[in-house]
């Protein structure tokens, strides 16, 4: 079974905000970074600010698709492609920036796993949709592992914020980062078993289950 995009799904106000979204998050980049290497907390403040718009739009545009009925199958697609790539954007902006103030590597390694994690399960899940299975949405351990990557991703762009000891920066930095590559491992794997389980099933979506799946 393929999924097709209608065409006027494109122009929803759902899907406009996350075509929004998505042009946000290289502002915050630019502006955060900016920041960073000339000590402006104007510049940061203004891409701090840039993040926490796409962050509510990511908000409002479920909230707004559920109420006025617009859910379509591009935003289904589109909104988690857009949240991986907010998440991807700061996870580098982070690494970019403790590179430049403490010289840590182990934001880097963070940047590897969470690319390598998201890729490969991008594969992994196309693979078994080409064969006419899904996997019926995000696991606690997903979610778990997100939540903690997010508050992470926040609170090591907070810390920029301040002055803060080197050393006790390097202990934050390390504490945080370290629990989030631990989750992430953690729920990598568990993701591995589940896709592995997918693909040893029979056609787990139908068009008919689709649709009704689709109508609740």
């Amino acid at each position: 079974m393929r999924i097709k995009f209608d065409r006027k799904d494109y122009y929803t106000i759902p899907n406009i905000l996350c075509y929004f979204r998505i042009v946000l998050v290289p502002i915050f980049f630019t502006f955060y970074i900016l920041g960073i290497y000339n000590n402006s907390t104007t510049l940061k403040w203004i891409g701090i600010g840039a993040i926490i718009a796409a962050s509510l739009t990511d908000f409002v545009d479920g909230k707004i698709a559920r109420k006025f009925n617009q859910i379509t199958e591009l935003g289904k697609f589109l909104d988690p492609l857009a949240d991986k790539f907010m998440q991807f954007m700061i996870c580098v902006a982070i690494a970019v920036a403790y590179n430049h103030i403490i010289s840590s590597s182990l934001v880097w390694i963070l940047l590897s796993i969470f690319a390598f994690k998201e890729l490969s399960q991008f594969v992994f899940a196309y693979i078994l949709y080409r064969k006419g299975k899904w996997l019926n949405g995000a696991k606690w351990y997903g979610k778990l592992s997100t939540f903690v990557f997010d508050i992470s991703m926040i609170l090591l762009m907070a810390f920029t914020m301040f002055s803060i000891e080197l050393e006790v920066l390097k202990i934050l930095v390390s504490i945080f980062i370290t629990l989030s590559i631990v989750l992430l491992v953690f729920a990598y794997i568990m993701y591995l078993i589940e896709f592995a389980k997918l693909g040893k099933e029979e056609n787990n979506i139908t068009l008919d289950k689709y649709n009704k799946e689709k109508n609740n």
